[in-house]
């Protein structure tokens, strides 16, 4: 599972997406969907993620799979 509150620090660091990758062993997809989402909530500094609470971040990057349970 992605460490999106990691991503997003480092995003905001100005780290590229290969290092965060390197570093994390993260997707450049959720790289990307991590920046999409800083973008659109404006945050730019490490403190702005920070004060990101887990609930917020589960709702802001929701696991589209499905359980498996029908």
């Amino acid at each position: 599972m992605t460490d999106y509150r990691a991503v997003m620090k480092l995003l905001v660091q100005q780290r590229s997406y290969r290092q965060i990758e390197q570093q994390l062993g993260c997707s450049h997809r959720a790289i990307s969907r991590s920046n999409q989402v800083l973008r659109s909530l404006g945050i730019r500094t490490v403190d702005q993620v920070l004060a990101l609470t887990d609930d917020e971040l589960d709702e802001l990057f929701v696991d589209g799979r499905s359980t498996g349970q029908g």
